[in-house]
């Protein structure tokens, strides 16, 4: 297994298996925290299934409620309130975490994956807020990260409030990568994924197109206004290293690692910004 330090991440094995950090820049130390639970006695055997993965981790919530939307490769982003935790589920990519919403920290979200890619975006400004992502290819070529990022600047507008794009922290990966993502040139999906996203980002081989999902999601991010130095990716590709991650495409057809992201409490007097 790959284990060890990359920016942004810190990558080993803990109870239950192997899993992810998220390293949080000094910004979003004490009010942002992350982890991606992967491949591991924990989640091997749940088929991804929320309600079984949360009783699996009830441990690790801390007794607070599990947002897990039911994923379907689109846009949507749900708020991130107790109303939509399980065993609700609404139909989601994306869960928006703001004390807005849940004012005293007792809600987390998650997402599952299995070669697409997990994203997380986070900010302390206007206030500390967080968004995890759900970006496999019809999500990256629909834009997740794009639609996203303008509703975000849209809530906080509407507020009174505004985004800052260079205090803005955005973590990518892993997901599967070019070397093993492929799509038949005879899909018209694979052809506007070439077209759109340019000759950096896919290449051609016999009859397939090799696709970049992470590089597209972190060009788009710094398209944005997201400085390079605030995107964090993990070059492993997660078809190969099917050791630590689960891989749709290698054969993983239900079992899905579980990125689950929440705002961290902090003194009333800095909530009340």
């Amino acid at each position: 297994m790959t284990s060890g330090q990359f920016r942004g991440f810190s990558v080993g094995s803990g109870e239950g298996g192997c899993r992810v950090d998220y390293v949080m820049p000094e910004p979003l130390r004490g009010k942002v925290e992350a982890i991606l639970l992967c491949r591991g006695e924990l989640l091997d055997g749940t088929g991804g299934a929320p309600s079984l993965i949360a009783g699996r981790m009830g441990h690790l919530l801390g007794g607070r409620s599990l947002v897990a939307p039911w994923q379907v490769h689109g846009t949507a982003v749900v708020q991130g309130r107790a109303m939509w935790a399980l065993p609700q589920r609404v139909k989601a990519d994306g869960v928006h975490l703001d004390r807005a919403f849940d004012r005293n920290c007792e809600v987390l979200a998650s997402l599952r994956f299995a070669d697409c890619a997990p994203i997380l975006i986070a900010s302390a400004i206007p206030r500390p807020w967080a968004v995890i992502l759900h970006s496999g290819f019809r999500g990256t070529l629909r834009d997740i990260f794009g639609e996203s990022w303008r509703g975000l600047v849209n809530f906080y507008r509407g507020r009174g409030l505004g985004l800052d794009p260079a205090e803005t922290y955005a973590w990518i990966g892993p997901a599967i990568g070019p070397c093993c993502f492929t799509r038949a040139l005879t899909e018209e999906a694979a052809l506007r994924a070439e077209e759109e996203w340019g000759p950096d980002h896919s290449r051609r081989e016999g009859g397939l197109v090799h696709l970049d999902l992470i590089g597209v999601i972190a060009e788009r991010m710094r398209a944005s206004g997201i400085p390079s130095r605030n995107i964090m990716t993990l070059p492993l590709c997660t078809s190969c290293n099917r050791d630590m991650f689960y891989s749709y495409r290698s054969g993983d057809s239900e079992d899905r690692m579980t990125l689950v992201a929440g705002l961290k409490s902090m003194p009333l007097w800095e909530a009340a910004r």
